[in-house]
């Protein structure tokens, strides 16, 4: 197949480890060092696809910090803030959790257990963080011009030949994916 068409299977790893780093994705980047590994995939081209998604995360973070500095019209502090302790907890906790980063929720929900936040605080957070974690990739399909229904690749599916050969297309979640 020609490259321009689509990717191998070890091109569409490294791309599946870059998009876990964007993700914070820490089980992700696990499953798929390990089919790197398997796959034979050299340790230099894994830790560039590493690399490519820090620097992605980093990108990211630097456009949404630009986001609020326009919607305060001045950069935003970065210290801690002059709120109550519970509430900055709480706002770490769903911040880290939206960012798909458990073991700084986890840290944030302890630090707002210390300071007296309750388990319904921290439940509502946590849905908080989920609700706008949805609703951050709906957006964001939106914007890459992505539409509903639309098929995802998945890393450990079939090339797009062999699913080609065997009838079939792209693998997806939990459909001959192994992501789940």
């Amino acid at each position: 197949m020609p490259e321009h068409i689509g990717l191998s299977d070890q091109q569409k790893i490294l791309v599946a480890l870059a998009a876990a780093m964007g993700a914070g994705c820490r089980t992700c980047a696990e499953k798929l060092s390990a089919m790197a590994a398997e796959a034979r995939i050299e340790s230099h081209e894994v830790e560039a696809a590493f690399a490519e998604g820090l620097l992605a995360r980093q990108a990211a973070t630097e456009t949404i910090r630009a986001k609020a500095t326009s919607l305060l019209g001045r950069e935003p502090r970065l210290e801690a803030g002059d709120g109550a302790p519970q509430v900055a907890d709480l706002c770490r906790l769903a911040a880290a959790a939206a960012a798909n980063s458990a073991p700084d929720a986890l840290r944030y929900a302890g630090a707002a257990r210390s300071v007296g936040a309750t388990e319904t605080a921290i439940g509502v957070a946590i849905g908080i963080a989920r609700s706008i974690r949805s609703k951050a990739q709906g957006f964001s399909d939106e914007e890459l011009g992505a539409w509903k229904g639309q098929a995802a690749p998945c890393p450990t599916g079939p090339s797009e030949t062999a699913a080609a050969a065997a009838g079939g297309g792209a693998a997806t979640p939990g459909a001959g994916c192994a992501c789940k």
